[in-house]
C-alpha cells in the first residue's frame, strides 16, 4: 500500500514537471517565433540602409560633378569680366576722344560763326560804300567814269564775298551735320556703356575677393608712399634740430642778457603784447608772449596737458598768425588721440607759414600713423564701421623754447 501511494505521488510529480516542461517549451517556441521575427526586419533594415548607402554615394559624386561645373563656370565668369572691363576701357577711350572731336568741331563752328558775322558787317560797309559813292556820282557828273570804275570793283568784291559766304554757310550745315552725327554716336555709346555696366554688376558678387585683395595692395602701395615721404621728412628734420639747438643757445644768451639788463634797470618792464601787423608776414610777439609759449612746452613736459591747451589757445586767439602754437598744440591732442583736430591744427599751421619743416614732419608722421591702421585693418580683415580712426595716440615733435629773436 505505501508502494502504491508513493509510485502515486512520483506520477503526480512527473505529471507536473510535464506540465512545466510543455509550458517552458510553449515559451521557448514563441520566443523563437519573436526571434526569427526580430531577424527578418533586421534583415529589411540592413538591406534599406545598404540602398541609402549607394543613393549617398551618388549623391556624393553628383555633388563633386556640381562642384567642377560650378568652379569651371566661375573661371569662365572671370575671364569674361576681365573681357568686359578690357571692352569698358576701350569705350571709354573711344567716348574721350569722340568728345574731343565734338569740342574742335564745336571750336571751328564758333570760328565760322565769327567769320560769318565778319563778312556780313564788311558786306554792310561796302553796301554803305556803294551807297556814298551812288551820291557822289549824282552829285559829280565829271567823275562818273572813276566812280563807275570803283563801283564796279565793289560789285565784283561784293559777289566775291558772296560766294564766299554761300561756302561758309555750305561749310556750317557740314558741321553742324556732322555734330548731329557725333552726337548720335554717342548716344548709342551711352546705351552700350549701360548695357555693359549692368553686366558687370551681375558679375561683381565673383569678385569680392579680388576686389579685397586690390584695397589691400592699394593700402600697402600708399604705405610705402607715405614711408618714402617720412624718409625724406626725416632728413629734413635733422636741420630742424639743429637750428633747435642754435635757438636753444641764442634763448639762453638772451635770457642772461634779459637778467643783466633788469640788473641795470629794476623799473624796467616787459614790452606790451601787439596785435598781428597787417603789412608783415606774421604776428610779432612780446618777451610775454614767447615766455608764455615756453610755459606751455613747460606743461606738456610736466603731462599737464589741460593748462597747456589753454595756453595755446589763448596764444593762437591773441596771434592768429603765429604757427609755432598751433603745432605744439596739435602735439597735445595727438597724444590724447585726437587725431583729427591734430591734423586740423598742423594744416592750419602750415597755411599761415609752408617753410616750417617741422609742421610738415609732424603732419607726415600722423598720416602715416593713420594709413598704417588702415592698412593693418584692410589685412587683418578686422576694420568696423562706425569705429573712429583717430582713437590711437601719437607722440608728435614739438617746437623747441623760442627766443626774443625769433
Amino acid at each position: 500500500r505505501n508502494s502504491l501511494t508513493t509510485a502515486k505521488a512520483t506520477n503526480t510529480a512527473l505529471i507536473d514537471k510535464k506540465k512545466a516542461l510543455s509550458k517552458k517549451l510553449t515559451a521557448a517556441n514563441v520566443l523563437g517565433t519573436q526571434l526569427s521575427q526580430d531577424i527578418n526586419i533586421a534583415q529589411a533594415a540592413t538591406q534599406t540602409l545598404k540602398q541609402q548607402y549607394e543613393q549617398l554615394i551618388a549623391t556624393l559624386a553628383a555633388v563633386d560633378a556640381t562642384n567642377a561645373a560650378l568652379v569651371n563656370e566661375n573661371q569662365t565668369l572671370s575671364a569674361r569680366a576681365s573681357v568686359l572691363g578690357q571692352q569698358r576701357t576701350q569705350e571709354k577711350r573711344t567716348e574721350t576722344s569722340l568728345n574731343t572731336q565734338l569740342e574742335n568741331i564745336t571750336i571751328a563752328y564758333i570760328a565760322l560763326e565769327k567769320t560769318n558775322k565778319a563778312t556780313l558787317n564788311e558786306k554792310l560797309i561796302l553796301t554803305t560804300n556803294l551807297n556814298s559813292l551812288t551820291q557822289r556820282l549824282a552829285e559829280q557828273a565829271n567823275e562818273k567814269t572813276a566812280l563807275n570804275d570803283q563801283i564796279d570793283t565793289l560789285t565784283t568784291t561784293h559777289q566775291e564775298l558772296e560766294t564766299t559766304n554761300t561756302t561758309l554757310i555750305g561749310e556750317k550745315k557740314t558741321s553742324e551735320n556732322r555734330i548731329s552725327e557725333l552726337q548720335s554716336l554717342l548716344e548709342n555709346n551711352k546705351d552700350s556703356t549701360t548695357a555693359l555696366t549692368t553686366k558687370i554688376d551681375g558679375l561683381k558678387e565673383h569678385q569680392q575677393v579680388i576686389i579685397a585683395s586690390e584695397k589691400a595692395l592699394t593700402a600697402q602701395k600708399v604705405l610705402l608712399e607715405q614711408a618714402l615721404d617720412q624718409q625724406h621728412l626725416s632728413a629734413e628734420l635733422l636741420e630742424t634740430e639743429n637750428i633747435s639747438l642754435i635757438n636753444r643757445v641764442q634763448l639762453l644768451e638772451k635770457q642772461e642778457s634779459a637778467a643783466l639788463a633788469r640788473t641795470d634797470k629794476p623799473g624796467a618792464t616787459n614790452e606790451s603784447l601787439t596785435q598781428p601787423d597787417s603789412h608783415s608776414d606774421r604776428s610779432k610777439l612780446s618777451t610775454e608772449a614767447i615766455d608764455s609759449f615756453n610755459n606751455g612746452l613747460t606743461l606738456i613736459t610736466q603731462g599737464r596737458f589741460d593748462e597747456a591747451i589753454k595756453v595755446y589757445e589763448e596764444l593762437i586767439k591773441t596771434f592768429p598768425r603765429f604757427p609755432q602754437p598751433y603745432n605744439n598744440l596739435a602735439g597735445v591732442f595727438a597724444s590724447l588721440g585726437n587725431l583729427e583736430r591734430a591734423e586740423s591744427l598742423l594744416r592750419q599751421g602750415l597755411e599761415l607759414d609752408d617753410r616750417y619743416r617741422l609742421l610738415r614732419k609732424n603732419l607726415g608722421s600722423l598720416l602715416i600713423h593713420r594709413a598704417s591702421r588702415i592698412y593693418r585693418e584692410a589685412i587683418d580683415g578686422e576694420k568696423e564701421t562706425n569705429a573712429p580712426i583717430g582713437d590711437e595716440p601719437i607722440s608728435l615733435q614739438a617746437f623747441d623754447m623760442l627766443s626774443p629773436t625769433q
